[in-house]
């Protein structure tokens, strides 16, 4: 807008109307100054210095944008940012997508007469900002028994924006764990996950868990075997033994008895029975006695029976063999005349015979399963001599 200054000037005994313009349209400090010509003039006041006058045209004070800064989230989709529109300043908006940084301006339409609320007419700039959106990538947790080979490890995203999945992440995932089932033991074993990069996301990794238990190991069963005693060692016999992971105990053994035999696990550390014990086994290992036929016994060939003691001989002056026949296996035989022993079951003179059939040791019973000796006696008895009776009825005597 024009702006214009009127000045009435009177001169001293002369009225003068003496009129100057002054305009102005853009910002800036305007003024007037009306001198007296010489000094043939006064004021009309007496005075004679020069008048003047100012007025200023200011700048139009521009309120700068104060937009919502505040950083997005990445959710996959385009964003628009921008500033308010105003007649004083110009701004083109950007759009946006992935995360980062984007910059809009504000330029003032006209820095000589508009300047910004800071005093200044620089351009300024806004800046907006997509975040990354928080990605969680968690490896999942397993569990398996100690020697068993490890799993294929995989991993759970927490989210993706959109539609998207693991395709939009770069690098290589890494998934690092350092159980070995060769050499590695009982217990946890981390799950490390790794490698993967983003622009758009802020990748938190989270370690799963391996876990490694003991190995469960079947337990050994008894073969059901029936063992005799042979004179020799003999082992008791399990079904499912491991001398890879199992110890076995007294399981050798050679004399007729009942034996305990402990099968126990090597490392109770790492291994477990398939029920979740480690208790060592117990098996009852028996070698029963064997059992031999009773000799017969026999006195000059005739068979004899066993326990009786009844039969008598009258000395006849004849030799009397008593003969115990059997192989020999497993039994003793000892004769004896009248209580002494002697080499054989022959007698002749008069006396008490016998033969007793021990059995040679615990490793042996009689067929019908008693231990007990057999015995069997005999007697050659003293022929018994009638007394002789004569008449001894006195006879007179008569001279013969």
């Amino acid at each position: 807008m024009k702006q214009a200054l009127i000045f009435l000037l009177v001169f001293a005994k002369i009225k003068l109307n003496f009129v100057k313009n002054t305009s102005g349209r853009i910002t800036g400090s305007y003024g007037v100054t009306v001198a007296l010509v010489n000094g043939n003039y006064a004021w009309s006041d007496g005075s004679t210095s020069s008048l003047t006058y100012t007025y200023t045209i200011n700048k139009i004070v521009v309120t700068i944008p104060t937009p919502d800064t505040t950083a997005i989230p990445y959710d996959g989709t385009e964003h628009t940012f921008s500033v308010t529109a105003s007649d004083y300043y110009t701004s083109t908006p950007v759009t946006g997508t992935n995360a980062g940084t984007y910059t809009v301006t504000a330029s003032l339409n006209d820095t000589t007469n508009y300047i910004w609320s800071d005093v200044t007419t620089a351009q300024k700039s806004f800046t907006f900002t997509i975040s990354k959106a928080s990605l969680t990538i968690t490896a999942k947790s397993y569990s398996i028994n100690l020697g068993q080979a490890a799993p294929n490890y995989e991993v759970t995203y927490s989210k993706f924006a959109g539609t998207e999945t693991s395709a939009v992440l770069g690098g290589n995932l890494v998934l690092a764990c350092d159980y070995n089932p060769t050499t590695s033991g009982v217990g946890e074993y981390a799950i490390v996950p790794s490698g993967l990069t983003s622009t758009n996301y802020e990748i938190e990794y989270v370690a799963g868990t391996l876990t490694v238990s003991k190995q469960s190991v079947a337990k050994p069963t008894s073969a059901g075997k029936t063992y005799t005693y042979n004179n020799a060692n003999q082992t008791f016999v399990l079904n499912g033994f491991d001398a890879n992971t199992m110890t076995v105990s007294n399981n050798v053994q050679k004399n007729a008895d009942t034996y305990t035999v402990t099968v126990s696990l090597k490392d109770t550390a790492n291994y477990q029975w398939a029920d979740g014990t480690t208790d060592p086994l117990t098996f009852s290992f028996v070698i029963n006695k064997k059992e031999i036929d009773k000799p017969a016994v026999t006195l000059d060939s005739e068979p004899k029976t066993w326990g009786t003691s009844s039969d008598a001989i009258t000395y006849d002056g004849q030799n009397h063999t008593l003969a115990v026949n059997g192989n020999g296996e497993g039994y003793t035989v000892t004769y004896t005349k009248d209580g002494q022993e002697q080499p054989d079951g022959s007698g002749r003179i008069t006396g008490s015979y016998g033969v007793t059939v021990a059995l040679a040791n615990s490793n042996y019973a009689w067929r019908d399963d008693s231990t007990s000796p057999l015995t069997y006696t005999y007697t050659i008895d003293k022929i018994v001599v009638t007394i002789p009776t004569p008449d001894t009825t006195a006879i007179p005597y008569d001279g013969t």
